[in-house]
């Protein structure tokens, strides 16, 4: 739920984030820029389901879900903080960048990894579970247009371009630290224990190599 949160509160404040990171004459130029910021997360995400699969499979999930929520939490909450462009010139919209790949690493690791976690855990009721995965998702979304009205209704055009943007990403990075912190608490399922220390190849490369007809 909270990493949806994360990811939409960007594309909902996109109007301020254009302004303030890619302050370009067009302000249509100025939006698809900051948008192009955004589709870079999406860009990201078959890495870090790649990345996250990889090491979930040979380490255990607890431990890839733990690193990918914290990997969600400091990047949304550096976006929250991050200087301008008119204090730190191009190293803003840079740095913005990298945070949303991050963001992107992190979601293409969570949503798999959770369906596999639960898959693995309560296989007799696997098909709800997964619905119910789903269902937190679009939670999330939704929780983030109800944080994006709220601050729409309490703040000013100028507040919210000079901090109330930021305000969504804060919130957003503790409430995750607090994901981390529950996450910790999990237990690996113990059929997949056995098979944790085994070697383990890199998948992507025997699917590239002998099924890349399927690919395409």
């Amino acid at each position: 739920m909270l990493e949806f949160y994360d990811f939409i509160i960007y594309a909902l404040l996109a109007s301020y984030i254009s302004k303030l990171f890619f302050p370009i004459q067009s302000a249509i130029t100025s939006l698809l820029i900051a948008f192009s910021a955004y589709a870079v997360g999406y860009l990201a995400r078959p890495f870090g389901g790649i990345i996250f699969g990889h090491f979930g499979d040979k380490y255990g999930r607890k431990k890839t879900f733990t690193i990918s929520i914290l990997i969600m939490a400091l990047s949304t909450f550096l976006i929250g903080i991050l200087p301008t462009y008119s204090s730190i010139g191009i190293m803003a919209p840079i740095l913005l960048v990298l945070c949303r790949i991050a963001q992107g690493i992190s979601v293409g690791g969570e949503i798999p990894g959770t369906i596999t976690y639960v898959g693995e855990a309560v296989p007799e009721k696997r098909g709800f579970m997964t619905a119910v995965i789903f269902g937190f998702l679009i939670l999330g979304v939704t929780i983030g247009f109800i944080v994006e009205s709220l601050l729409l209704e309490f703040f000013t055009s100028q507040s919210m371009l000079t901090y109330g943007w930021r305000i969504p990403f804060i919130l957003g990075g503790l409430f995750v630290l607090v994901a981390y912190y529950l996450r910790r608490q999990l237990i690996d399922i113990k059929e997949f224990n056995p098979f944790v220390n085994e070697e383990f190849s890199l998948p992507i490369t025997k699917i590239l190599l002998t099924h890349r007809w399927g690919l395409r």
